[in-house]
């Protein structure tokens, strides 16, 4: 089956397996004027210009490639001058390419006790697979990462399960309050990935300042102005929600989860502990927990519950949306400054 690519200004249909493919790009502006524009993309992986009037951008010939075969995000020209010279490498955007990722169903494990690399699941998100991570070494159980999804640029802060169960402590809380201030300073969209079971309790993790930090991350992501997308995998509880910003009636923040995904104060099972729940107690609270995402969903905490094989569809989609929030020119203001 045949796709159609959004690209920019003109479509592109059936660009995998182009056999001699000839694109229409006359509504391209160069030099403030319509353009008409023809560029033929060859099976033997070169390309040719031709162009009525205006100034050729392009170069008169080249070569062209995908950045992904399977799953392309950019198209990528390598001009040449007429005699044949390399000029520039000229990279364009193919758009939201609408697709399922069922990897995530075999990344993402259903039990919520069971650890996971978090990193497989943004890279099954993000374009091309890649992201850069930022202090992989410090705070880890938080994954700070810059990305593009869709060719947008945006900042992902995402739970680590394989980490202390995912559970936020000092050191993570202080990583990603600076990064969202970083990346809300530079406009980039924040996508919050939540797979934790609360910030980390205990009379260490409470000396150490996590009561500080925790507030401190959960004002940062309140307090920034950039689009917010919130997506919970398995489990928010407590203030690990809250810090993750899952932020109902806000006006700000797109928030989905995967159906079954669980919320709470605590979990069933440390609730029903920490009562001496008898069993008919212990069930009832286990059903409520299991509920609790079409609750959430039923009172608009989520804004709908995914099919995890639609997620980098939604982010898309919800990035999309978003994009009238993000008319501001993209360099660093000092709306709520950078704290150090």
């Amino acid at each position: 089956c045949k796709s159609v690519w959004e690209m920019g200004s003109f479509s592109q249909t059936d660009l995998q397996s182009p056999l001699t493919e000839v694109r229409d790009l006359s509504e391209l502006y160069i030099d403030g004027i319509v353009t008409p524009l023809r560029i033929t993309l060859n099976e033997d992986f070169t390309y040719s210009v031709a162009i009525e009037k205006g100034r050729n951008y392009f170069g008169e010939a080249g070569t062209w490639s995908l950045d992904d075969e399977e799953h392309p995000t950019y198209l990528i020209l390598a001009t040449e001058d007429a005699v044949g010279m390399p000029m520039d490498t000229l990279q364009y955007n193919l758009g939201a390419v609408v697709r399922p990722h069922d990897d995530l169903l075999d990344i993402v494990p259903r039990d919520g006790n069971a650890a996971y690399d978090m990193r497989l699941a943004i890279s099954a998100l993000v374009d091309g697979g890649g992201f850069f991570q930022v202090q992989p070494d410090f705070g880890s159980s938080i994954v700070c990462a810059l990305a593009r999804i869709g060719g947008e640029s945006i900042g992902i802060i995402a739970n680590q399960p394989s980490v202390i169960a995912g559970s936020i402590d000092v050191d993570a809380a202080d990583k990603a309050a600076h990064f969202i201030q970083v990346c809300d300073s530079f406009h980039l969209p924040l996508v919050f990935l939540a797979d934790n079971p609360g910030v980390l309790a205990g009379q260490a993790s409470e000396r150490a300042g996590i009561l500080r930090a925790g507030a401190r991350m959960f004002a940062a992501q309140t307090r920034a102005q950039t689009v917010k997308i919130h997506v919970t995998l398995r489990k928010a509880y407590g203030f690990g929600s809250s810090v993750m910003a899952m932020n109902p009636y806000d006006e700000q923040t797109l928030s989905f989860g995967f159906p079954g995904a669980t919320l709470g104060a605590m979990g069933a099972s440390g609730a029903s502990n920490a009562v001496g729940a008898d069993e008919a107690t212990r069930a009832e609270l286990h059903q409520a927990e299991n509920e609790s995402s079409y609750r959430s969903a039923n009172g608009l905490s989520f804004d709908d519950l995914i099919d995890p094989r639609d997620l980098r569809n939604v982010v898309i989609e919800s990035l999309a949306v978003s994009a009238q929030r993000r008319s501001g020119v993209a360099t660093p203001v000092a709306r709520t400054g950078i704290t150090p």
